[in-house]
C-alpha cells in the first residue's frame, strides 16, 4: 500500500500528501477579498498523479521505499511497474470499502427481517 505520495510545489519545495483511508487529501487555500478559506479534494492515487505529472511525483509505501513515477521526472516515460502499484493500491481499496459496504447492507437486512419477524408475532384480536 501507499503511504504516501510527494510533488515538487516549487523549485526546492516538496508537497507530501498522506493517505488516509485509501483516499489522498490535497489541501489547498483559496485568497479572497476578505478571507481564506482551504479547499479540500479527495483524490485517489491515480488521480493524483495524473494531476501532478508535471511536478516529478515520488510515491513511498509501507517498508518507507520511494520510487520515481517517471523516469528522470519526464512526465512523457512512466515506469509501468510504479504504475502498476498505483492502480493496485486503488483496486484495494476499492475492494475493502465494497466489503464494508457489503456487510454493512446484510446487517441492515437482518435487522429489517428480524423486526418484520417480530411483527408478524402479535397476535390478531381481530381489531383492524
Amino acid at each position: 500500500m501507499i503511504v504516501s505520495i510527494s510533488f515538487l510545489a516549487a523549485a526546492s519545495e516538496r508537497v507530501h500528501v498522506q493517505c488516509v483511508g485509501g483516499k489522498f487529501q490535497l489541501r489547498r487555500k483559496k485568497h479572497g477579498l476578505l478571507r481564506t478559506r482551504e479547499i479540500v479534494r479527495s483524490l485517489t492515487a491515480k488521480e493524483l498523479v495524473e494531476m501532478v505529472k508535471e511536478r516529478d511525483p515520488f510515491i513511498t509505501i509501507e517498508t518507507g521505499e520511494k520510487f520515481r513515477v517517471f523516469r528522470g521526472g519526464d512526465a512523457t516515460s512512466e515506469v509501468v511497474e510504479i504504475f502498476c502499484l498505483v492502480e493496485s493500491h486503488d483496486i484495494e481499496v476499492n475492494s475493502e470499502k465494497k466489503k464494508k459496504e457489503k456487510a454493512l447492507r446484510e446487517k441492515t437486512q437482518k435487522a429489517i427481517i428480524t423486526d418484520y419477524r417480530n411483527f408478524l408475532d402479535y397476535p390478531d384480536d381481530g381489531s383492524w
